[in-house]
């Protein structure tokens, strides 16, 4: 198995594909040591992979203050697309949340410490 941290585009996979919480008639499973794994890298990934976003926001609005106070000045283009970037940054961090939020949920489903 793959030891690195995932990418962010495998983040975003099923996790009922990767390791199912029910079986087809609803018991409940054990995950293998790989599904363990995997699901604790990635809500490592996850997480880090969320502050790094978070961060990068925080940086994008200190810009965009200094840009109202003419320190930085912007354009009325400028500004809306990083309005747009923002919203699509926001909605990949919520699905984001969502993979981790579900890798976790699973590992401790199964008695696993996240």
């Amino acid at each position: 198995m793959d030891k690195r941290t995932p990418s962010f585009g495998e983040l975003l996979k099923d996790l009922d594909a990767i390791a199912p919480v029910c079986g087809p008639d609803g018991g409940k499973l054990s995950f293998t040591s790989e599904q363990t794994e995997l699901l604790e890298r990635i809500s490592q990934a996850s997480e880090e992979t969320g502050d790094a976003l978070e961060f990068g926001l925080k940086v994008v609005g200190k810009l965009m203050a200094a840009s109202a106070t003419s320190e930085l000045p912007m354009d009325a283009n400028e500004i809306q697309t990083l309005g747009w970037f923002i919203q699509e940054v926001a909605d990949v961090v919520h699905c984001l949340k969502d993979v981790g939020l579900g890798a976790e949920y699973r590992l401790r489903a199964m008695g696993q410490s996240v």
